[in-house]
């Protein structure tokens, strides 16, 4: 017995064409994904650093403003995507860190230590478990413009 089997797929160029489509689209979506949660965890920032001390925001550098914090522009390529998030306040890593009271001549006065308030990390904690939906959402929204779903 001597049976052939043949078949035809009809569409594969599209779905290439589509593919490759995806694969370009989706690189710039996941960046600028990466760049909104960078500024949503700085926002997140100002907001401990409001509600965990005692300043107003009156003065130049404070931390509760926006401007005090720096997001790189997006760096890396496809999935190694990542972006920087820094306090350019000349007293942020002195507030995040903890630091030792001393007086001008750098002797130690008082307690001794002031902890860290650490708005970074805790923010960074909370944004943790919101960017892999973000991530998620994008991915879904390309594939589903892409015909995919």
């Amino acid at each position: 017995m001597d049976e052939t089997l043949s078949f035809q797929v009809k569409g594969m160029d599209e779905l290439a064409e589509s593919l490759e489509k995806f694969a370009k689209r989706y690189p710039d979506r996941a960046g600028n994904a990466l760049e909104k949660q960078a500024k949503e965890l700085r926002k997140d920032v100002t907001k401990m650093v409001r509600n965990d001390t005692d300043t107003d925001g009156s003065s130049k550098r404070s931390l509760t403003k926006l401007k005090e914090y720096k997001i790189s522009k997006i760096r890396g390529i496809g999935l190694n995507q990542q972006v920087d998030i820094s306090g350019i306040a000349p007293h942020f890593h002195l507030v995040e860190n903890g630091h030792m009271l001393t007086n001008k001549s750098g002797d130690p006065v008082g307690k001794g230590y002031v902890p860290g308030y650490h708005f970074m990390d805790r923010a960074r904690k909370k944004r943790e478990k919101e960017l892999p939906k973000e991530i998620e959402s994008v991915i879904d929204k390309t594939l589903r413009e892409e015909g995919f779903l």
